[in-house]
């Protein structure tokens, strides 16, 4: 990774995205996190195209928020998913993603907060990977949805987290 050097203090990828993760392969997103605010969205993972409302969803931004889409957004897609427990602000959580080609499982602290099944939507291609912000339109260097909070770890790895990995 490499620090972005055009604003908003995001980390961003040398390389793009493992093949692995892309497509609509599972993947799975765990991040150690201090909220300052949770709303607007803050994006904490983002990588692939942001790309409007139409399917499939090129892009997949994991996010920390109180908003619709703050567990995981597709840009508008069917893939929005909220948290069913308001985030807090101030103290460190524990966040875990996971996604397995047709369901996300969203975890707060360990605990399982919210699944749900939006079908095989994911066409995510190959791009730099956003740590602390989402990549704007199909550029590079962050920009949208930034999370100016605490960020002390982030990792994104294929494979789906069962309850017992988390």
């Amino acid at each position: 990774l490499f620090v972005n050097a055009n604003g908003n203090n995001s980390v961003q990828a040398a390389l793009d995205s493992p093949a692995e993760i892309n497509t609509n392969a599972p993947v799975s997103v765990e991040a150690w996190i201090n909220a300052v605010s949770v709303s607007p969205k803050r994006a904490i993972v983002n990588y692939g195209y942001q790309g409007g409302s139409t399917l499939p969803v090129e892009d997949r931004e994991f996010s920390y928020d109180s908003g619709g889409s703050g567990v995981v957004s597709g840009d508008f897609g069917n893939l929005d998913t909220g948290w069913t427990t308001a985030p807090n602000t101030g103290v460190w959580h524990y966040l875990a993603y996971t996604w397995d080609g047709s369901n996300i499982t969203a975890y707060l602290d360990g605990l399982q907060d919210v699944q749900r099944n939006v079908g095989a939507i994911c066409k995510t291609v190959p791009t730099f990977m956003q740590i602390g912000s989402g990549i704007g339109g199909t550029g590079v260097n962050g920009g949208n949805d930034v999370a100016d909070d605490y960020i002390a770890c982030a990792r994104v790895e294929s494979g789906v987290l069962t309850a017992s990995d988390v």
